[in-house]
């Protein structure tokens, strides 16, 4: 591997100019504020003394309690009976409603003969 690179001459690495310059008063500037940021932070947040002690206390109070409800036990017989009971009206309905019949006089000779011709059918 070091003897393919030995005909590189430059790093392709390059830095704008005077970056270098910059970058000391960047990096003072940046601990500076960081610093102030620390410092300041515990001033903005502060907790009132004794907060802690009750705040158990008002939590659990202000949880309003969910009222028993009554649950519904739909045992498998149950369930079974209503669904045999629908499947029967559903049947019975679809049985009970008048279709349309078909006939040849209903029937439109353009449809019949592209049947034929598409379903290749010899007559």
């Amino acid at each position: 591997m070091k003897n393919e690179l030995k005909h590189i001459a430059k790093s392709g690495f390059k830095i704008p100019d005077g970056y270098l310059d910059s970058v000391e008063d960047h990096i003072l500037n940046q601990m500076h504020l960081e610093a102030k940021v620390q410092k300041g932070h515990n001033a903005n947040f502060s907790i009132p003394d004794g907060y802690f002690d009750d705040f158990e206390d008002k939590v659990v109070n202000s949880i309003s309690r969910p009222e028993k409800t009554k649950v519904v036990n739909l045992n498998k017989r149950r369930f079974y009976y209503i669904a045999g009971v629908a499947a029967s009206l559903i049947i019975m309905i679809s049985v009970f409603i008048p279709q349309k019949k078909v006939t040849f006089d209903n029937i439109d000779i353009e449809i019949v003969e592209h049947f034929v011709e598409t379903q290749h059918y010899n007559s």
